[in-house]
């Protein structure tokens, strides 16, 4: 296996693990909303606080940062692939850029936001539970 195939797969393998964190920042979103009709037993207009606003905005965060990084990714490998002249087709390339060749930045605030999502919403839960 030469190298470029083992960078694909290793970006592959990070896609995957960003797909599943993208998908349970979105089900965390829903599962909130579901926590407030379904346990609390009331509207969510009356239950919404800071721990739950935050629990929203590290969610939608964490889901876009996984949608930025796997944007990120591709092009990653496009700048590798043009590095090592492996495309067919000679047009014009930008540049790696900044975010591109240190897309693991994204990546790591991605998982960041996803759990202090998590976090926010464990206090949040706690706090009506016990109120």
């Amino acid at each position: 296996m030469d190298k470029f195939e083992i960078e694909k797969e290793l970006s592959n393998l990070y896609s995957l693990t960003v797909r599943t964190y993208t998908q349970l920042s979105i089900g965390g979103l829903v599962l909130s909303i579901t926590f407030i009709e379904k346990v609390l037993g009331s509207q969510a207009g009356p239950q919404i606080g800071m721990w739950l606003v935050g629990t929203w905005v590290l969610f939608l965060l964490s889901a876009l940062l996984g949608a930025t990084y796997q944007y990120l990714a591709v092009r990653w490998l496009e700048w590798i692939a043009d590095k090592h002249n492996l495309l067919f087709e000679d047009g014009p390339r930008s540049k790696g850029g900044f975010w591109v060749t240190h897309c693991s930045i994204v990546y790591l605030a991605m998982l960041s936001t996803f759990y202090a999502g998590g976090v926010c919403f464990v206090v949040f839960g706690v706090l009506r539970l016990t109120h």
